[in-house]
C-alpha cells in the first residue's frame, strides 16, 4: 500500500497539495468546497497509478456503494462502517 500512495503523490502532488490546502482552509465544511480538487486527485490518480486504476476496476460496485452510503450519511460517515469494510476486504483479495 504504501508503494501506491508514493506513486500517487510522485504523479499526483499538485493536485494532493491543492486538496489538502481546501481542506485546512475549509475545515468542517470542505466535503462539499473542496470536491472538485477531489475529483481531480482521484482523475490524477487513476490515469497515473495503474494500481489504483486496477482497483476501480475489480471493486467499483463497492465504492459506488460506500459513495452513495457517504452521500446519504455527510453528517455522521460512521454510519459507513459495513460499507467502507467490504471496500477494503474486495482490496485486499
Amino acid at each position: 500500500m504504501e508503494s501506491v500512495l508514493d506513486e500517487v503523490s510522485r504523479f499526483c502532488a499538485t493536485q494532493l497539495q491543492r486538496y489538502g490546502e481546501c481542506v485546512d482552509r475549509e475545515g468542517p465544511h470542505f466535503g462539499d468546497r473542496c470536491l472538485e480538487l477531489k475529483r481531480e486527485v482521484t482523475r490524477c490518480a487513476s490515469d497515473n497509478v495503474s494500481a489504483v486504476r486496477a482497483v476501480k476496476e475489480k471493486c467499483s460496485s463497492q465504492i459506488e456503494v460506500y459513495e452513495r452510503c457517504l452521500q446519504n450519511n455527510a453528517a455522521d460517515p460512521s454510519a459507513c462502517a459495513e460499507q467502507v469494510r467490504a471496500l477494503y476486504d474486495c482490496t485486499h483479495q
